[in-house]
């Protein structure tokens, strides 16, 4: 009996000491977690604005009023974040539709492609299916644009940043505003034609 209430006396004593651990173990993962959801609010506003900067051919959209698709693959970061209502219902006189799919059939029918990072092992095979397609890749895999994607978002200091490579964009008949190319961290250039 002795022994229980010793052993209450420590639990009793250790017991703030726990509460502050818990505490302290649970206020870093939601301070990251706030921090991981701040951070895919300020990707989703940027596929959006690239929207607004790039330009597709004609044969990218069915007909003049055809929607402007912006698709997921692999699981959804952006949560709640990425909803046409949350950034105007249109992107240059196009409605705008948000697709969710891990069907690579697909992936041809988007304009703008993320790539989460769950599908690491299905990139190549990705990238593969929309290769020369009017599709925008994007992603935040390491070395996104040397492996054939257009858009790959760094992140550094508390900061969004992207790279681009232009060079598969104009294979595939993108176009990237001047003012897009100004602002991204990395260009790689378009290859000139007739230089090869």
């Amino acid at each position: 009996m002795a022994r229980g209430l010793t052993c209450g006396g420590r639990l009793r004593r250790a017991l703030p000491w726990l509460l502050a651990a818990c505490a302290l173990g649970w206020a870093a993962p939601a301070r990251a977690q706030a921090d991981t959801r701040e951070e895919y609010q300020v990707k989703a506003a940027f596929l959006f604005n690239f929207a607004k900067f790039i330009e597709w051919p004609d044969t990218a959209f069915s007909s003049a009023r055809a929607p402007l698709v912006i698709c997921v693959t692999g699981r959804n970061p952006f949560g709640n974040a990425l909803t046409p209502a949350g950034f105007g219902k249109a992107v240059n006189g196009r409605p705008l539709q948000i697709w969710e799919t891990r069907d690579i059939r697909e992936l041809r029918g988007c304009h703008i492609l993320f790539i989460s990072p769950s599908e690491k092992k299905r990139m190549t095979a990705i990238l593969e299916s929309v290769k020369g397609a009017p599709v925008v890749t994007v992603s935040e895999a390491d070395t996104f644009t040397q492996m054939g994607g257009m858009i790959h978002f760094l992140s550094s200091d508390d900061q969004v940043r992207f790279e681009i490579n232009q060079d598969v964009g104009q294979h595939a008949g993108i176009k990237f505003s001047s003012k897009l190319l100004s602002v991204a961290q990395a260009v790689q250039p378009a290859t000139v034609k007739g230089s090869q």
